[in-house]
């Protein structure tokens, strides 16, 4: 028998189910039983809150992306060097990917919406993209930079013997080429930090929904 729960924390409860459900199944495989064994519901109770497993996902993504949002929003907050921010960012998504690789790869990975404004690393390049060069076509160039950052992250996330440092610096210098023409051979500027252990932990206490 499932808890009694106020409605708006039950539809958060089973959008945090299905976030931890997608870290060890592919998005694929997923099926709505999977989510209502984990949460200790019904399946019709899923279907009460959600239209459908499309349904979810979307909140799903959408709660696992606020985050990565949220971070890079203190970034390009903060007034400093473009090319400063630009390695953040990536450090950033990085740094959550590792944290977190199979959401990553099921709601990140290959499912970027048309609108930028429903993708923090799109957004956040075409902010970047903007300052750097400002006579691109930024929509086209942002996008296909987020598509880079993630093939080059994924095929990361399969290779155990690179090293997240070593990711980050080559990513950083073939984006910072592309978008400024230029390639640094060392990270620049401030934020050159070591990248955060893998271990941490996904806060999924922020309902974005």
């Amino acid at each position: 028998m499932s808890i009694r729960l106020l409605p708006d924390r039950r539809r958060s409860q089973l959008v945090d189910t299905a976030v931890a459900v997608l870290e060890t199944v592919p998005l694929h495989e997923l099926v709505i039983d999977d989510i209502a064994r984990r949460a200790g519901v019904s399946r019709s109770l899923v279907y009460r809150y959600f239209s459908g497993l499309d349904d979810l996902v979307a909140h799903a993504r959408k709660r696992f992306l606020a985050t990565l949002q949220t971070r890079f929003e203190l970034i390009l907050d903060s007034d400093g060097d473009a090319l400063d921010d630009l390695r953040a960012v990536i450090v950033a998504t990085v740094h959550f990917a590792a944290a977190h690789p199979g959401v990553y790869c099921n709601l990140v990975t290959g499912a970027r919406p048309t609108s930028e404004a429903d993708d923090p690393l799109t957004t956040a390049m075409m902010h970047l993209a903007s300052a750097l060069r400002p006579t691109c076509d930024a929509p086209l160039v942002s996008t296909a930079t987020a598509a880079l950052i993630d093939a080059a992250i994924v095929r990361w996330l399969h290779d155990e013997r690179a090293d997240a440092e070593t990711l980050v610096d080559s990513v950083f210098g073939l984006v910072a080429f592309g978008l400024h023409g230029t390639s640094p051979t060392r990270p620049h500027g401030a934020h050159r930090r070591c990248l955060p252990a893998r271990s941490e932990v996904f806060d999924s206490s922020t309902d974005a929904d």
